[in-house]
């Protein structure tokens, strides 16, 4: 019988698609992202990210999708709450689901110099 992973989160995101981030993943990540390990931001802000994002973009290879939460701006730069997700599905306890890579604040949608369109929660592509 396989061993159960230790799951940090798991949710359905705006898509009905159930995502997790592997506890050894998140653990990982707390190291370069020091705000996951800020309890008003993680998970807080990563869920409503994955729920109801401002937008969504596919990364650079195509191979996970960006959600984008906007959270404020200073001096007209917007900060964002940026969530990972890889756009293939895996088994990870017996369940399919989408695996959170990583999260973190930034400040640019760096997948816009790609060409890649952002997607709005009503339809919108820009």
């Amino acid at each position: 019988m396989p061993e159960t992973v230790a799951i940090a989160l798991r949710c359905q995101n705006f898509q009905k698609r159930i995502v997790v981030f592997r506890k050894d993943s998140y653990d990982e990540h707390c190291l370069r992202h020091p705000e996951l390990e800020d309890p008003t931001f993680f998970p807080p802000k990563v869920l409503q990210a994955l729920k109801t994002p401002t937008f969504w973009v596919k990364a650079y290879k195509n191979d996970s999708i960006c959600y984008y939460l906007e959270l404020f701006a200073i001096n007209g730069i917007m900060k964002y709450v940026k969530v990972v997700v890889s756009n293939k599905s895996q088994t990870i306890n017996g369940e399919r689901v989408y695996r959170i890579k990583t999260s973190f604040k930034t400040d640019h949608v760096q997948e816009q110099k790609y060409g890649n369109k952002l997607h709005y929660l009503g339809g919108t592509t820009l």
